[in-house]
């Protein structure tokens, strides 16, 4: 759910386009947690900046990919990315220090 409140904010996107929910998840629970990201999305409207969207959603491991991702960079490492979590990471990586992308 951090991945999809990050990148919604940064696709400028709904955040229902982001949320991946399996085929066990109820529609009264899906319901429930759209609301509930709905609500952190308007709580933190104001939030841009890849560091304020990593402060407002990003949760401990989305900042350790992030600081990861950039670290790796950083020493000219190669940097693997799988799954939804990877990929915010990576954006919001990248638009801190552009350059990371060399190294996905």
């Amino acid at each position: 759910e951090c991945a999809a409140l990050v990148l919604s904010r940064l696709a400028d996107q709904p955040v229902r386009d982001f949320v991946v929910s399996g085929p066990t998840m109820r529609q009264d629970d899906l319901v429930h947690l759209l609301d509930v990201l709905h609500g952190a999305m308007a709580r933190h409207r104001d939030a841009r900046d890849p560091m304020d969207l990593l402060a407002a959603f990003g949760g401990y491991e989305l900042a350790v990919m992030v600081g990861a991702m950039l670290v790796a960079a950083s020493k000219r490492s190669l940097i693997i990315v799988d799954g939804i979590a990877a990929c915010a990471a990576l954006k919001l990586a990248s638009l801190i220090c552009a350059p990371v992308t060399d190294y996905a």
